[in-house]
């Protein structure tokens, strides 16, 4: 089943095989990332998988900042290979450190 999203780089979140259409495609999911969510609980839940790095770390700051929340991005065949973490909190602490900064005149 596919998450539903706009990006055609976005796949389903799997546990180890892709399906396409009732087809396995194990090619497919050994070059994934995907995007886990730390809940309430402490526990990681993925969420979404996407066929590049990038794309993956750019959606996971970009949910962070917008619930707060600490994601992380994790290879999808290596669950514990974890790539990059973001905080939601942090991010948005240093997002308003550089904006304060900014609006003070040079001397």
């Amino acid at each position: 089943m596919w998450n539903q999203t706009s990006d055609p780089e976005a796949a389903p979140h799997i546990h180890g095989v892709c399906t396409w259409h009732g087809l396995y495609v194990l090619k497919e999911a050994l070059g994934m990332y995907c995007i886990e969510r730390q809940g309430n609980d402490c526990q990681w839940r993925r969420e979404i998988c996407f066929k590049t790095e990038f794309k993956a770390f750019v959606n996971a700051r970009t949910k962070s900042m917008a619930t707060l929340g600490t994601y992380r991005v994790v290879h999808a065949t290596w669950a514990n290979q974890v790539v990059a973490e973001v905080n939601g909190v942090d991010l948005v602490k240093k997002k308003d450190n550089r904006g304060d900064s900014s609006a003070e005149p040079l001397h």
